[in-house]
């Protein structure tokens, strides 16, 4: 959505930027085309192809380009600005024609907006419009781990994500996007969460509140699926945190897979993986790392357990919640 709005200012500004050329040029806007980073009339050729504009790409001028850029930046009084004094000519660099627009009038703005289609809004009901998408991005994904069945320890070793963005506009910016998912996916899985205890935060601060660093980071292999989105700018759809929920349970499959636990809390500690495999052996032991929580089919409030209210404010758990039985009062906030 944010991509069609962007697209649609661009377009207003590009229409800023055509009218100025063509006020260079003595031509109708309508006969201006934007090609190859120049701005022609149209029916007339580039520079390149005329012979005799060669020398005059070797130009310069107290240290100016005939682009005008000295150390990056565009001058005023350069040879790109005193070239407004030559009358008309056919083309001009894009640059050119961008100063010649902010000299008209002024610094270049442009606003666009976009909703979705109506068959996209959800429906006509009260909150239907919240959150619609005119295209939605697709990733699957493979996860490689090994698992430590004496202390529960995961490690990944490397990721395989694959994800359709629709047209990658920018294929290493998308390739960057999706690796970083991965990690923000990574650090669900693995590590991040917030604890809680009779409705107060345990883990405040990113000192309690685990995230995974570099050491942490797999190999990421990106896989790039292109797919044309009529509804997308230009055919894109999305290339950010949509490789992100894909993470979680790929690396629970791999768990799976290799010890043969099946864990639906997330994150994977090695308490709850350890845990799962003592369940799974039947073991006599009774292991109380996850307070009795099972943590392939949890039951409870997190392991942390508890009531979500404090000194009776708050809310209490959703009469649906597995965990508040018939025949079970909800505990006062201190007595678990």
């Amino acid at each position: 959505m944010a991509g069609n709005a962007t697209l649609r200012a661009a377009e207003e500004v590009k229409k800023r930027i055509a009218a100025a050329a063509a006020k260079k040029m003595n031509c109708a806007a309508n006969n201006i085309v934007f090609r190859d980073d120049l701005v022609l009339k149209k029916g007339s050729m580039t520079p390149a192809e005329k012979k005799d504009q060669k020398d005059e790409a070797e130009v310069t001028q107290a240290g100016a380009s005939v682009s005008g850029r000295v150390e990056g930046q565009t001058l005023r009084g350069s040879l790109q600005q005193k070239r407004k004094e030559e009358g008309p000519k056919d083309s001009m660099s894009f640059e050119e024609a961008v100063v010649s627009a902010i000299d008209f009038t002024g610094a270049l703005t442009g606003t666009g907006s976009y909703a979705p289609p109506k068959d996209a809004r959800g429906g006509n009901f009260k909150g239907a419009g919240v959150g619609p998408s005119p295209a939605y991005s697709y990733s699957a994904q493979v996860a490689e781990v090994s698992v430590d069945e004496e202390t529960g320890e995961v490690k990944v070793h490397k990721v395989w994500a694959a994800h359709d963005c629709g047209r990658a506009l920018n294929p290493v910016s998308v390739e960057g996007q999706v690796i970083g998912s991965v990690w923000m996916g990574l650090g669900q899985a693995m590590q991040e969460e917030m604890i809680w205890k009779d409705g107060l935060l345990m883990n405040p601060g990113m000192l309690e509140y685990k995230s995974p660093s570099a050491t942490e980071s797999p190999e990421v292999e990106c896989i790039i699926v292109e797919s044309v989105d009529p509804e997308g700018p230009f055919g894109a759809k999305e290339a950010s945190e949509g490789s992100l929920a894909a993470t979680i349970p790929a690396i629970a499959n791999a768990i799976y897979d290799a010890v043969g636990v099946r864990l639906r809390e997330a994150p994977f500690t090695p308490e709850r993986v350890l845990a799962a495999l003592k369940a799974k052996h039947s073991e006599k032991k009774a292991l109380e790392m996850t307070r009795g929580s099972d943590p392939s089919l949890p039951t409870t409030f997190r392991e942390h357990g508890g009531s979500l209210w404090f000194k009776g404010k708050g809310p209490q758990r959703h009469v649906d919640d597995p965990s508040r039985r018939a025949n079970q009062v909800e505990p006062a906030a201190g007595d678990d």
